[in-house]
C-alpha cells in the first residue's frame, strides 16, 4: 500500500476519532456543566449549614460569657460573629429554591428574631450592671424553647443540605462516570493519529510540570503560600488549580498552628505566674521564719515545707522549659559573667540540700574565668545536674569540676559533674536522656522527679553548641560530662564576692510596687529583716504618683509585672520617658519567669530581674550587685 494510501486512511481514522469525540464532548459538556453548577450549590449550602450552627453556638456562649465576666470582648465577639451569621442566613437563602428549604428558613428566622432580641436584651441588662437579671433571661423557659426550635430547624436544615449533596455527587459521578467511559472510548480509537501532535503537546506538558516542579520545591522549602500559573485549560491548569487551592489551605493552617502556639504560650505564661504567686509566699514565708527562734521540731516541719516548695517549683519549671524547648521559643542571650562565682553560687544553693543527707559538695577548676554566654541556661544545666546527683547519692562527696581552654576565637569549656550514688547500667544510661523517663518505675516511685531534668540539659547543652556524655557504674556512683563554647568577657572589671559582702543597706530606700497582698507581706518581711526602708505601691499607676512627688526619694524601684490598674511594663516605660536618667534604678520582681518576659523587662530600661519565688539570699544579692554598679 502507498505510502499515500496510509496517510489517507491515518488522517481518515483520526478525523473519525476526532468528529466522535467532539460530538461526544459537546453532548456531555452541558448535562456537566448542569451537575457541576448543583453540586456545587449543594456543597455550598452543607457548608453554610454547618457554619450557621456553629456561629448560632459563638452567639450563644459570647452572650454567656458576657454576663459573667462583663467584659466588651465578649459583646464585639457577638456583634461580630452575628453579622457573619445574618451574610450566611442571606447566602443560603439566595441557593434555597424548594419549598421544603424556603419553609425551614421562614421558621429559622422567626426563631433567630426571637432569639437576638432576648440576647441583647440580656446584653442592655448586663452593661446597666444587672447580671443576674440577664442570667435568668437566657435561662428562661422562653429562650431555651426557641432555642431549641432554631437547633432543629437548623439541624433539619443540614440533614437536607447533606442528603441533596449526596443526591447531586451522585448523580456528578454518573455523569463523568459516562462521559469518561464515552472519552476513553473515542480516545483509543484516535490514538494512532495522535503521535503528530506529540512533540506539540510534549513541549506545553514539559513546561507546566516544570513549574509545578518549582512550586512543589519551593513548598519544601518552607513558602506555603506559591502559586502556579498555567495559562491554559486542560487537567494541569486543574492541578495547579488545586494545588493553589492546597498550599493556600496548608498556609492557613500553618498561621492556624501559629496562633494556636501564640495561645498556648499564654497558658503556659498564665499558669506559671499563677502557681509562681502563691509559691513566693510560701517560699518567702518560710525563708524569713527560719531566721526567727524555733525548736527543733519546729525547724524539721518549716524545712519539709521548704523542700516540697523548691521541689514544686522544679517541677513546674523543669515542665515549662520543655515545652519552650519543644516550641523552639527558648533564646540564647549572651551576657558577661565570672564561670567561678557562677559555680559557686550553685554549689552554696545546692550545699544545704546535700547535707540533709549528709553528702559533701566541692568544686575546682583550672583556666580564665572571665567569660561571655548564656550564664542562666549554664546555671542551670548545673543545677539539674547537681540536684540529680544529690537526689540518687545516699552518702560521699559530689564534686563539680570545670577546665577553660583557650583556642583561636574563644573559650572551650569543659565540666564534670561526679557523685558516689547508685549509679546506672547499661541498659538504663542508653534511656538516661529521654523525657519523662527514670531509671525504672522503683526509681519514680522512691526518688520522684518528673524525669525531664537530664532531657532538658541535654538540649540546653546543644543549644550552647557542646555535647554531653554520662559515665556511671551500679553502686560507684555517676559522672556526667559536658562541654560548651563561651567568648571572652568584654567586661574589665568584676564584682566580687567580697566586694559584695561589704555592700549596706542602711543608706538606701525602695519602693514596692505589688498588687498581691500576700507578696506584700512576704517582700516587706525581707525589708524589714534587712533594715531597708521602703514604701508599697499597688500598681504602676500608683507608683508613678508616689515617685512624681520626688523623683530622688527612691534608689531602686522593685517592679510587679502583672498587675490590675498598670502593669509593670507599662509603668517603666512611663517613669523613664518622664524623668530619663533621674529615673530610680528598676529591678522586676515577678512571677512571670520566662525569657521573653525577661527580655522585655530589659528592653523597657529595667536593670535587672528577679522570679518569683524569691528568697531573702536572692534579693540581697540583687540589690548589693545593683548597688555597686550604681557607685561605679
Amino acid at each position: 500500500m502507498k505510502i499515500k494510501y496510509k496517510l489517507f486512511i491515518l488522517s481518515f481514522i483520526y478525523s473519525l476519532g476526532l468528529s466522535i469525540l467532539l460530538f461526544f464532548i459537546f453532548n456531555h459538556s452541558r448535562k456537566l456543566e448542569e451537575r457541576v453548577t448543583f453540586l456545587t450549590n449543594a456543597q455550598e449550602l452543607n457548608g453554610l449549614a454547618q457554619d450557621i450552627i456553629w456561629l448560632d453556638e459563638v452567639l450563644t456562649q459570647s452572650t454567656r460569657n458576657y454576663i459573667f465576666t462583663q467584659e466588651e470582648v465578649w459583646r464585639n465577639r457577638y456583634d461580630l460573629h452575628g453579622a457573619i451569621l445574618d451574610n450566611k442566613i442571606k447566602r443560603a437563602k439566595s441557593l434555597a429554591i424548594g419549598s421544603f428549604e424556603i419553609d425551614l428558613f421562614n421558621r429559622q428566622d422567626k426563631a433567630n428574631l426571637k432569639l437576638v432580641d432576648i440576647e441583647l436584651q440580656a446584653h442592655s441588662l448586663v452593661s446597666k450592671g444587672n447580671s443576674q437579671k440577664a442570667l435568668e433571661l437566657i435561662n428562661s423557659k422562653n429562650y431555651l424553647e426557641w432555642k431549641q426550635i432554631y437547633k432543629e430547624t437548623i439541624e433539619s436544615y443540614l440533614n437536607f443540605a447533606r442528603d441533596n449533596l449526596s443526591k447531586h455527587s451522585n448523580n456528578h459521578n454518573q455523569e463523568v462516570a459516562s462521559f469518561t467511559q464515552g472519552v476513553l472510548l473515542t480516545i483509543f480509537i484516535s490514538s494512532i493519529a495522535s503521535m503528530i501532535f506529540f512533540v506539540i503537546f510534549a513541549r506545553h506538558l514539559l513546561k507546566s510540570l516544570y513549574k509545578l516542579k518549582s512550586a512543589v520545591e519551593s513548598v519544601a522549602q518552607g513558602n506555603y503560600n506559591t502559586k502556579i500559573n498555567i495559562d491554559s485549560n486542560d487537567e494541569l491548569h486543574d492541578i495547579a488549580e488545586s494545588f493553589n487551592i492546597m498550599s493556600a489551605k496548608t498556609y492557613h493552617l500553618i498561621e492556624d498552628v501559629k496562633k494556636a502556639n501564640v495561645a498556648k504560650d499564654l497558658f503556659l505564661a498564665n499558669i506559671s505566674h499563677e502557681i509562681r504567686t502563691p509559691l513566693n509566699g510560701i517560699v518567702g514565708i518560710i525563708d524569713v521564719l527560719k531566721e526567727t527562734e524555733l525548736t527543733p521540731e519546729q525547724m524539721d516541719l518549716i524545712n519539709t515545707v521548704d523542700f516540697s516548695g523548691e521541689h514544686l517549683l522544679e517541677v513546674v519549671s523543669d515542665v515549662l522549659d520543655f515545652s519552650k524547648i519543644n516550641q523552639g521559643k527558648m533564646i540564647i542571650e549572651e551576657v558577661d559573667f565570672d564561670l567561678n562565682i557562677m559555680i559557686k553560687e550553685c554549689v552554696e544553693l545546692m550545699r544545704i540540700r546535700a547535707a540533709k543527707k549528709g553528702v559533701r559538695l566541692k568544686y575546682s577548676g583550672t583556666g580564665i574565668t572571665n567569660l561571655k554566654g548564656d550564664v542562666t541556661k549554664l546555671k542551670q544545666i548545673f543545677m539539674n545536674l547537681m540536684s540529680n546527683a544529690i537526689k540518687f547519692t545516699e552518702s560521699g562527696v559530689i564534686e563539680v569540676i570545670f577546665d577553660v581552654k583557650t583556642v583561636d576565637n574563644g573559650h572551650q569549656c569543659f565540666f564534670s559533674v561526679k557523685d558516689t550514688g547508685v549509679g546506672m547500667t547499661p541498659e538504663q544510661m542508653k534511656k538516661v536522656f529521654s523525657p519523662f523517663t527514670q531509671a525504672d518505675l522503683s526509681t519514680t516511685r522512691k526518688f520522684g522527679g518528673t524525669g525531664l531534668g537530664l532531657a532538658i540539659s541535654l538540649e540546653l547543652v546543644k543549644m550552647l553548641d557542646g555535647d554531653i556524655t554520662c559515665e556511671s557504674q551500679i553502686g560507684e556512683g555517676t559522672c556526667f560530662h559536658f562541654n560548651v563554647f563561651l567568648r571572652p568577657s568584654t567586661l574589665e572589671n568584676k564584682m566580687t564576692s567580697n566586694q559584695l559582702e561589704f555592700v549596706e543597706f542602711s543608706q538606701i530606700k525602695i519602693l514596692l510596687v505589688e498588687d498581691n497582698k500576700i507578696n506584700q507581706k512576704v517582700a516587706s518581711l525581707m525589708l524589714d529583716k534587712l533594715g531597708i526602708l521602703y514604701e508599697i505601691a499597688n500598681n504602676g499607676l500608683e507608683a508613678i504618683d508616689i515617685v512624681s512627688q520626688d523623683v530622688n526619694a527612691f534608689d531602686f524601684i522593685l517592679m510587679d509585672l502583672q498587675m490590675p490598674v498598670m502593669g509593670g511594663i507599662e509603668a517603666t516605660e512611663k517613669l523613664i520617658a518622664r524623668y530619663s536618667d533621674k529615673t530610680p534604678r528598676i529591678i522586676a520582681m515577678t512571677a512571670n519567669a520566662f525569657v521573653d518576659d525577661r527580655r522585655k523587662c530589659y528592653d523597657v530600661g529595667m536593670i535587672d530581674f528577679i522570679s518569683k519565688p524569691v528568697k531573702k539570699s536572692d534579693l540581697v544579692r540583687t540589690l548589693k550587685q545593683n548597688i555597686l554598679k550604681k557607685a561605679a
